[in-house]
């Protein structure tokens, strides 16, 4: 097990290179109608029990159709570094369909695993783009 402090510093120089790579492609997600929500923990400490480092966005787009909604959404998720040689970062895509108040009637998912070395070299606008293809495209094959 990794001592306190160097488990605190292996997080914030993974959260600074996240956060860049994040910034940017801010911007472009936003103005394509793209909702952005920091679900990060980066105190180490929460009340809810989850006692890790976390750095957590989700980029999430909801098309309102007669239908119901089709949300195409990505995840990025990257916990506290551990003694693991090489960390890596979470790209969790969805696609989904549900009436609003109801149960989704279809969702699909799966996930891209870049190492942040990966990240940090091609930048995190390619794995989000991926991971959002795929969901619009499970999408696209719906009635």
């Amino acid at each position: 097990m990794l001592d306190a402090k160097i488990v605190e510093l292996r997080f914030r120089e993974s959260e600074s290179v996240l956060d860049t790579q994040l910034a940017r492609i801010r911007d472009v997600y936003v103005q394509a109608g793209y909702e952005i929500i920091d679900q990060s923990n980066r105190t180490g400490f929460d009340k809810s029990g989850f006692p890790f480092y976390k750095w957590e966005h989700v980029i999430r787009r909801d098309d309102h159709a007669r239908s119901g909604v089709r949300r195409t959404q990505v995840t990025l998720f990257f916990l506290q570094p551990t003694d693991v040689a090489t960390p890596r970062l979470d790209v969790r895509w969805w696609a989904e369909a549900f009436q609003v108040g109801s149960p989704s009637w279809f969702k699909r998912g799966g996930i891209i695993q870049p190492s942040l070395e990966q990240v940090t070299k091609r930048g995190i606008r390619g794995f989000v783009k991926k991971g959002l293809s795929k969901a619009e495209s499970e999408l696209a094959a719906l009635p």
